[in-house]
């Protein structure tokens, strides 16, 4: 924790932050605060879809549930073989973006 509070307090310096004004208290407050809403709302929804037990309300619906097509299923495999696929040889694809947005093609 303290080498990452370090990495903080290099980059507020950047940002030519006073580590000793509430600035920087703000800051970091701020991202704390977000991490924790972020891992609660992100929490909740494993929680919902495994820990709960269908009530009368939603029976029915419960009842009706059923598992994807195989056209559902194979939009998720293509987009995560995507996704794996940019993450592992990225490079082509950042300069060609960068490219762009500096306006060297196109």
């Amino acid at each position: 924790i303290a080498s990452r509070f370090a990495e903080i307090l290099e980059a507020s310096k950047a940002l030519k932050i006073d580590p000793s004004s509430c600035e920087l208290e703000l800051i970091i407050g701020c991202i704390l605060v977000s991490a924790l809403l972020t891992a609660v709302y992100t929490l909740n929804i494993p929680f919902r879809a495994f820990m709960y037990k269908p009530n009368e309300i939603n029976q029915e619906i419960y009842d009706k549930a059923q598992e994807p097509n195989k056209l559902y299923l194979s939009t998720f495999i293509v987009f995560s073989a995507l996704s794996i696929i940019l993450g592992i040889i990225s490079q082509p694809f950042v300069e060609l973006i960068s490219s762009i947005l500096l306006g060297g093609v196109i």
